[in-house]
């Protein structure tokens, strides 16, 4: 159970989740410059909560339509639909400085949720679904837009983003709160250091997904993997009939790529573990978890995203 003691109850959240003790200190302080969020946007979540049925069709047609999830991802790659699919696409549109912030999820510390990223080149043009709040700025890419993003990628940022929530079981954004959401803002200099640095991250970010790609067209290009592209894409149930020493019980480790993975055993000599040093590949121990304060202990990190 959950408590806040606060000195005046708004009428519009009225639970203790609504009312943290870090936003009601934004609010209450009146010294420095702090600005509400809708002063700052154009436009607040306009596909938010709009439920549609996709309509799947094959690329390059149609949109690429990506989740809360795809958009956190290296390389954003959503399921293909029909534009036909939403009533309004262009609301759906994904635009280059936009805040993306996933609205719908859980609470937990390595959860998504309240979490936000800053649209790059990798993200432009695609299309968001109904459980993610695109925040468009007056003056896109301006100091002011990647401050934010900075700010909203914060502890405290993400707190008070998560403030904003309404629901029990699967919790999501109130826009009307959401717009409320001061964003404290420091002297001229220091708003332009932090957008610089905002600015060169994303243009990195977008570095690293076209290298990556152009290295893997590279090894998409040997004949060797081309014949196992084409086995891979064959989709139909199969079977294999497996000579080899028996690694899993469960067939689709074994059939998922049909006659692929044997095609590269046979065509490549050479395996994952002849490439790594002695204990490379480690999956780790179970452990209990003693948690300390900073500078007494070491920060564990899970797969999913972990609040720093």
């Amino acid at each position: 159970m959950r408590e806040a003691f606060i000195g005046h109850a708004r009428p519009a959240a009225l639970r203790a989740i609504n009312n943290r003790p870090e936003l009601e200190a934004f609010r209450s302080r009146r010294a420095g410059n702090i600005k509400p969020l809708r002063e700052m946007v154009s436009a607040i979540g306009d596909c938010y909560g709009q439920v549609f049925t996709r309509l799947d069709c094959k690329a390059p047609l149609g949109a690429d339509l990506i989740s809360q999830v795809d958009m956190f991802a290296a390389e954003p790659h959503g399921r293909r639909i029909r534009l036909d699919s939403m009533p309004k696409p262009e609301k759906h549109r994904v635009h280059r400085w936009q805040i993306l912030v996933a609205g719908a999820g859980q609470m937990g510390d390595g959860n998504l949720f309240g979490r936000s990223i800053l649209a790059d080149d990798r993200l432009s043009g695609k299309f968001l679904g109904p459980d993610t709040v695109a925040l468009t700025f007056h003056e896109p890419g301006s100091d002011e837009n990647l401050w934010a993003s900075a700010f909203l990628n914060t502890p405290i940022g993400l707190r008070v983003v998560r403030s904003c929530a309404y629901g029990t079981s699967i919790p999501h954004l109130r826009l009307d709160l959401l717009a409320q959401l001061p964003i404290p803002l420091a002297d001229a200099p220091t708003v332009a250091r932090v957008a610089a640095l905002v600015r060169t991250a994303a243009e990195q970010r977008d570095l690293y997904a076209v290298s990556l790609g152009a290295a893997r067209r590279v090894i998409e290009a040997l004949p060797a993997m081309q014949e196992a592209l084409a086995m891979c894409r064959d989709r139909r149930a199969r079977c294999v009939v497996w000579a080899g020493e028996l690694r899993s019980l469960a067939a689709w480790n074994v059939a998922s790529a049909g006659e692929a993975l044997g095609y590269l055993r046979r065509s490549w000599s050479s395996v994952v573990t002849e490439q790594t040093v002695n204990d490379g590949i480690f999956f780790g121990n179970l452990r209990k978890r003693f948690p300390s304060s900073p500078g007494h202990g070491f920060e564990l990190i899970s797969q999913a995203l972990r609040e720093v």
